[in-house]
């Protein structure tokens, strides 16, 4: 693989994060397969999905060319067209990017807030679930109890 055919005049792109997952997902490949056909360590390849590395250039090139090809190009016998997004100046190719935009978008939020309560928890921000539940029990009441506040020693949470 010689030069950048996706781009011969720009910079040579490095594939990593949701761009690298993306591009998996469209041609249909596993991280496991993705490693083997880039002739990469899987662990390279995870490190590149979580965006704390990213690909050589050559092979973000080629992986680029691969799901352009596959997006211009998808199997006549995949699906039949649909007539209102036919009506809308959609391909199927073009649902299937928007479908896999939005899935991207949602796991990545799920991604921030995963790591954001992790952070919480590791700075000790945390509500023991004994007061959770007793809070929880007393919405039915008719003086339900304050909203438990997170805080350093979950002790100090207690009833």
């Amino acid at each position: 693989m010689n030069g950048n055919p996706s781009s011969p005049a720009g910079p040579a792109p490095r594939l990593s994060g949701s761009r690298l997952y993306r591009c998996l997902m469209v041609l249909g490949w596993s991280e496991r397969l993705a490693a083997e056909r880039c002739h990469v360590h899987r662990t390279q390849l995870r490190r590149a999905i979580d965006g704390t590395s990213s690909l050589p250039p050559d092979i973000s090139s080629w992986l680029l060319d691969l799901e352009k090809a596959y997006l211009d190009r998808p199997c006549p016998r995949l699906r039949t067209a649909d007539p209102i997004a036919a009506g809308q100046g959609r391909t199927d190719a073009k649902q299937d990017q928007q479908a896999v935009g939005a899935y991207l978008a949602r796991e990545e939020e799920k991604n921030r807030a995963t790591r954001h309560a992790l952070a919480d928890i590791d700075a000790g921000r945390v509500v023991d679930q004994d007061v959770v539940r007793q809070w929880a029990a007393s919405l039915d009441s008719d003086t339900p109890r304050p909203l438990p506040a997170p805080c350093q020693d979950s002790s100090e949470n207690a009833p």
